[in-house]
């Protein structure tokens, strides 16, 4: 069976698809849906009804700057919801590897292994998202550790 695949759209373009069809929706929430969407106009609309802008934001300061005291995780947790369904899950993890994608072009070369593990493990939990059922607390957790894995190296007094 062969999928038929669309060219990705660009990013202003999926922008303007949604500003039109979501108008309610703000910029860090467009963003978020753009950056989850991989192209699609459909997915980022999907995306923008479960409502991960604050997630997507949460996902970047993880990736970008680690998280050594677990603040950002805990905001995370709270950002996902006590009870999120399995496509609030799914989507999380969808969002996490767009994060983790969207650091390629700012990594040096000494984090390309922590990013290759670390989207290697998101993949083995997209794997296992349909069929498992994952305590949300503990995979939003997994989900910022492997995030906060390809953030820089801090200073060993910064910890």
């Amino acid at each position: 069976c062969r999928m038929l695949r669309f060219p990705e759209l660009a990013p202003a373009d999926i922008d303007a698809i949604l500003l039109r069809e979501a108008p309610q929706a703000d910029a860090a929430h467009r963003a978020a849906a753009i950056a989850a969407g991989g192209g699609s106009p459909g997915a980022a609309l999907d995306f923008l009804e479960l409502d991960l802008g604050a997630m997507h934001q949460l996902m970047g300061e993880i990736a970008r700057s680690g998280d050594a005291d677990f603040s950002r995780r805990g905001k995370l947790a709270e950002a996902m919801g006590a009870r999120p369904d399995r496509k609030r899950q799914l989507a999380a993890i969808d969002l996490a590897r767009a994060v983790i994608a969207g650091q390629m072009a700012q990594i040096t070369r000494g984090q390309i292994g922590a990013l290759t593990q670390a989207n290697a493990e998101l993949a083995r939990l997209t794997a296992q998202a349909p069929t498992y059922n994952f305590d949300a607390g503990l995979l939003v957790m997994e989900i910022g550790g492997l995030l906060a894995s390809v953030a820089a190296p801090r200073d060993a007094g910064n910890g």
